[in-house]
C-alpha cells in the first residue's frame, strides 16, 4: 500500500519552494537530493527584547539520507542545479525526525 504522506511529501521535494543539494556525509561519495529551507521555530530573546535568529534549517527526506551526522556537509543550489560556486554548509546540532519518520529537520553553518 502506497503511504499517503510520503506521496504528499515527495510533491513538495519536486515542487516549488524546493531546492537542489549535494549532501556529503563523512567518508562518503556526495549525493544529490533536494531540499526545503525553512526557518528556525523560536527567537532568542535576551533582556526581555526578541533577537532574530540567522539560523538555516533544511528539511530533507529521510529516504534520501538515512542518518545524517555532525560533520556532514550540505551545499545548496537554485530549484534547477547546484553549481560550485553555491554555499555550502556544516550540519549542527542533532538532526530532529518528524512525526511520520519521513524528514530530517537539520541546522546548518557555513563551512570555513
Amino acid at each position: 500500500m502506497v503511504d499517503p504522506f510520503a506521496m504528499a511529501l515527495d510533491a513538495l521535494f519536486i515542487g516549488p519552494g524546493s531546492l537542489a543539494a549535494i549532501y556529503t556525509a563523512q567518508d562518503a561519495e556526495p549525493l544529490p537530493i533536494r531540499v526545503i529551507r525553512s526557518q528556525a521555530s523560536e527567537d532568542l530573546t535576551i533582556g526581555g527584547q526578541p533577537l532574530p535568529t540567522a539560523t538555516n534549517i533544511v528539511l530533507i527526506r529521510r529516504a534520501d539520507v538515512a542518518a545524517p551526522e555532525a560533520g556532514d556537509v550540505v551545499q545548496i543550489g537554485s530549484f534547477a542545479a547546484v553549481a560550485a560556486s553555491d554555499p555550502a554548509f556544516d550540519l549542527a546540532g542533532m538532526p530532529e525526525l518528524d512525526v511520520e519518520g519521513l524528514t530530517w529537520s537539520l541546522e546548518l553553518l557555513p563551512t570555513d
